[in-house]
């Protein structure tokens, strides 16, 4: 079983082989993922950025700017995972196919011992970057409602300025500084001022994802939130 949150992953392919296809169903009776399967390429790419599924799995030969399509899908930031399938693997089509965002590569026909492990792998990625992406849209709304003053006051808690030097850097009262402190705790749900400097760490972490596009690496993307929020964040 995939799905490690409630909700059931969407997986969407782009095939034409019925073979291929009844693999594609017994891997989904497996998983436990939703299916939904497509033969025509601009459908299959319409319907992947309407719906936005965790996982889109696509045959390069369906159409010929197959891998432009998935360049295409990556540039609207979709969150989606990729596998490309493929009659004849050449390094030319593998690296293209990588570069422009798919994580694996198969050679068809499709089988199921080969299939399964990809998809899975593909899958827990996809809803685990959906959720760094749910926590960044959280953590903005979340700073967004922010003062000017407590945005000042939460960037020098950050830099690990203490209370008496971010009143005399503000040029106010070290009370008004425990109060602002106070409300920063309560509205990013922590108990205490590490624990903030390390939400606040994690956010700036995941804004720099968010603008520079998906991760290599979803475990990259973990030891730099880790890595930022434990070493001090850059709020420059």
């Amino acid at each position: 079983m995939v799905n490690i949150a409630l909700d059931i992953p969407d997986v969407f392919v782009l095939e034409t082989d019925p073979h291929d296809l009844l693999v594609y169903e017994q891997c989904a009776q497996r998983l436990n993922f939703r299916l939904r399967t497509f033969t025509k390429c601009d459908l299959f790419v319409a319907e992947v950025l309407d719906k936005q599924p965790e996982l889109l799995i696509y045959e390069v030969e369906c159409c010929e700017d197959g891998v432009t399509r998935q360049s295409e899908l990556m540039q609207h930031g979709l969150f989606s995972s990729a596998l490309a399938t493929a009659q004849q693997i050449s390094l030319a089509v593998a690296v293209r196919v990588m570069e422009q965002g798919a994580t694996t590569l198969i050679e068809k026909p499709i089988d199921l011992e080969r299939l399964e492990p990809s998809v899975t792998k593909a899958l827990r990625t996809a809803i685990a970057r959906r959720e760094m992406q749910r926590k960044y849209e959280r953590f903005s709304l979340l700073n967004e409602s922010l003062s000017a003053r407590q945005r000042s006051v939460m960037q020098l808690i950050v830099a690990g300025y203490s209370t008496k030097a971010i009143a005399a850097k503000l040029d106010i009262s070290t009370r008004l500084v425990e109060l602002e402190r106070a409300k920063l705790l309560s509205t990013f749900e922590v108990g205490t001022t590490p624990e903030l400097a390390l939400r606040f760490g994690e956010f700036l972490t995941l804004k720099r994802w968010r603008s520079n596009g998906n991760p290599s690496s979803l475990d990259d993307l973990r030891k730099s939130v880790e890595s930022s929020a434990s070493g001090g964040a850059d709020v420059s």
